[in-house]
C-alpha cells in the first residue's frame, strides 16, 4: 500500500450501495506522467468510499479532481500475468465538472389518474393551549437538578 496524491481525470463511475447503505463508487481515471522525455497517460481502476464517493459521482464523467489515497499493487496470478493496481480515493477536491453533470432532465406529469374523486373533509378549528408542561410531563425546577 503506498500514498499517493495526483491529479486525474475522471473517464467512468459506477455508483453501488453496500448493505448498510453507503455508496462506493468504482471507475476507470487516467493521470500524465513524465516518462522518456515525453508525457504519458495511464489509465486506473478506483474506488471511493464516504465523502469522496458522494463527490466523484456528483462532479461526473470527464471532471479533474486532485485526489490523495493509498495505491495497492497485486501481484501477477495465472490470470492476471502482469501487475494491477487500484487507486482508493480517500480525499478529493473538483477542479472541473464533467460534461455528464451539465444535462437537463425534463421531468413528466404523470398521467391523470381517472375515476379517482377527491373529497374535501371539514376541518375543525382549534386554539393552540398554552401550558408549561405541555401535558406530558411534570414540571420540574431547577432547585431539584442534583448538580
Amino acid at each position: 500500500m503506498n500514498n499517493i496524491q495526483l491529479k486525474i481525470r475522471i473517464d467512468a463511475v459506477e455508483a453501488s450501495y453496500t448493505k448498510d447503505g453507503s455508496l462506493v463508487v468504482n471507475g476507470t481515471c487516467s493521470f500524465k506522467y513524465y516518462d522518456n522525455k515525453e508525457n504519458k497517460v495511464r489509465s486506473l481502476s478506483f474506488q471511493a468510499f464516504g465523502q469522496a464517493a458522494v463527490s466523484l459521482q456528483q462532479s461526473g464523467v470527464g471532471s479533474v479532481q486532485v485526489i490523495s489515497g493509498r495505491m495497492t499493487v497485486y501481484k501477477p496470478t495465472q490470470e492476471y500475468p502482469n501487475h494491477r493496481c487500484l487507486l482508493t480515493i480517500e480525499r478529493n477536491l473538483c477542479v472541473t465538472e464533467g460534461a455528464s453533470t451539465n444535462r437537463v432532465v425534463e421531468m413528466q406529469q404523470p398521467p391523470a389518474m381517472r375515476g379517482a374523486t377527491v373529497t374535501k373533509t371539514p376541518v375543525a378549528t382549534t386554539a393552540p393551549a398554552f401550558a408549561s408542561t405541555n401535558g406530558s410531563a411534570a414540571e420540574i425546577y431547577d432547585e431539584e437538578i442534583p448538580f
